[in-house]
């Protein structure tokens, strides 16, 4: 790559490149070896990005190659940064730890610690991972980060996210991979935040606050989602112990008929008692919590005597205010003449 080539298309100037100490024909060397480099690097992060998405968790799974700009910009500022440090052909994939770089998207905050896990699990690792997070962010996510064996540090533009190291051999040579763990929402931001702030706009302080409230936003949303997730758990929960009720119910109710059948009385008087029990433990109509009022009783044309004998209702103090009392038929209740010992609950509503 020719200079006038390389001016034309990065940041840095000429004068940067004298400034840094490094000869041109050096890094044109680095950036001849690079070219030829590339194949290599794109199968190796193909082959990482397949093991990756094995992962539980691990949600959106996309990864690059780092091009030959900004391969030189990074040498460059790093000959800036450290004058002494000597970066050539023979060792710049060492010292250049994202030529490939992976990021893997989660979509609750809580997923992070299912890859962390998995990534300690299968491969090693060429220093600490790197957890960025936000002024702001409580001391328990720190803490959190810490115990998981990660250097914390505070990102001055609010960026979150966690930074792997992992070293691959899928062929004879080594290579080192950085990989990014981040959740979907802090992605998104990132994403706007580089695009709106780059280049022009890094110090613009009107842009700058607004970024600031977007990433709290997305914070928020990244709480929301982790609610709405803990919110469907608990809802399925309590289906499946009403469900499991119900079918509890339904044996014992089979029970009850069983037991009906066993009665020395006629088949019109069983089949009255069988109705009673279905409509009234809610197998026939919309109620399944076999709940029901004696108005609905004689609504829904149930035998008085039958009803009576099978709940035993006590009508002494709502002679004229049947709405007032509840039936609520339990799995132990009892028909005490003809079917033997059944237990009633009757639930008189307090006139008030």
């Amino acid at each position: 790559m020719k200079m006038k080539t390389y001016l034309q298309q990065s940041r840095l100037t000429e004068e940067k490149i004298k400034e840094s100490g490094i000869e041109w024909g050096q890094l044109e060397y680095i950036s001849n070896n690079y070219k030829n480099l590339k194949n290599d690097l794109f199968l190796t992060a193909q082959m990482l990005s397949n093991k990756l998405k094995e992962m539980d968790k691990a949600h959106i799974i996309h990864f690059r190659i780092k091009d030959d700009i900004h391969l030189l910009d990074k040498i460059i500022r790093k000959k800036l940064e450290a004058p002494n440090l000597d970066i050539n052909v023979g060792n710049y994939t060492e010292l250049l730890t994202d030529l490939i770089g992976i990021r893997v998207l989660h979509l609750y905050k809580e997923d992070r610690e299912h890859i962390h896990q998995s990534i300690n699990e299968n491969w090693n690792l060429h220093e600490k991972p790197k957890a960025n997070i936000r002024s702001g962010d409580s001391k328990e996510i720190r803490e959190r980060y810490e115990q998981s064996g990660c250097d914390v540090k505070e990102h001055k533009a609010g960026y979150r996210s966690v930074h792997y190291l992992v070293k691959t051999k899928p062929m004879n040579k080594e290579y080192i991979a950085e990989v990014q763990v981040r959740t979907i929402f802090e992605e998104a931001w990132s994403e706007i935040d580089h695009d709106v702030r780059y280049p022009g706009y890094l110090e613009d302080p009107i842009i700058n606050n607004y970024l600031q409230i977007f990433n709290r936003l997305a914070g928020n949303a990244d709480e929301m989602g982790s609610f709405l997730k803990m919110l469907k758990m608990n809802i399925q929960s309590l289906h499946e112990e009403h469900k499991k009720e119900i079918e509890e119910k339904d044996k014992q109710i089979d029970d009850l008929k069983k037991q009906v059948e066993t009665l020395e009385i006629d088949a019109k008087q069983k089949e009255k008692i069988n109705k009673g029990i279905d409509i009234i433990s809610g197998k026939i109509g919309p109620n399944r919590e076999g709940i029901l009022t004696k108005a609905e009783l004689f609504n829904k044309d149930i035998d008085l005597e039958v009803a009576n004998s099978i709940f035993n209702l006590e009508d002494n103090k709502h002679e004229n205010n049947i709405d007032d009392t509840v039936v609520s038929v339990s799995t132990d209740s009892y028909i005490q003449d003809e079917i033997g010992q059944w237990k009633i609950d009757v639930n008189e509503k307090n006139d008030k």
